[in-house]
């Protein structure tokens, strides 16, 4: 009986010692894993970083041969709108020469003198006549403007395109991971 007593307590120790040993290297191994996983982000970095300047040294004669083009676009959009800007204003002042035209009929039509209703008329005319001509201006220039802005959009739309930057950067990976448990001991590899 002590023979058996004596051999369990041996078989305890020992498994007591070898589940010791194992959390012992199970340890070290996670320690290993975060080292490796820590080199492998540095080694990201590094190649995104490496990616990162052959992009912009293949973009940087691009860039140089685009800003023509985009400086060009972005004055032609200027032009554009400041045509569209004096032809708002234009309109705005055929409606005011509409409405002095306006006012002057009353008035002519109130007159009973022929000298004041000759005055009249011409000023009349006059109104009518700026009237149209800052109209016909005014429509011209905001057509004109819109012209203007969508040849500066075909202008942005034919500049060279960049490089596309390049996918971020991944690198083949090993996983393993220990298993511990109560009827096993063990190690998982993934690829």
């Amino acid at each position: 009986m002590v023979t058996v007593v004596m051999m369990a307590t041996m078989m305890l120790a020992t498994l007591d010692v070898v589940a010791e040993n194992t959390i012992s290297d199970a340890i070290i191994f996670s320690k290993l894993l975060l080292r490796d996983e820590q080199h492998r982000q540095r080694q990201l970095e590094q190649l995104e970083r490496e990616q990162n300047a052959t992009w912009e040294a293949q973009a940087a004669p691009i860039k140089m041969k685009r800003r023509p083009y985009l400086i060009s676009a972005a004055g032609i959009s200027a032009l554009g709108v400041g045509m569209g800007v004096v032809g708002g204003v234009l309109l705005k002042g055929a409606r005011t020469h509409h409405l002095t035209a306006e006012r002057k009929y009353e008035e002519w039509l109130d007159t009973d003198d022929a000298n004041e209703a000759k005055v009249l008329g011409d000023d009349i005319e006059d109104a009518q006549r700026t009237r149209d001509i800052k109209n016909g201006l005014g429509i011209g220039l905001i057509a004109g403007g819109g012209v203007v802005l969508m040849t500066s959009v075909i202008v942005y739309l034919v500049a060279p395109d960049l490089p596309e930057r390049p996918v971020e950067p991944t690198l083949a990976t090993v996983s393993l991971e220990p298993r511990i448990g109560p009827t096993e001991i063990g190690l998982t590899v993934r690829f």
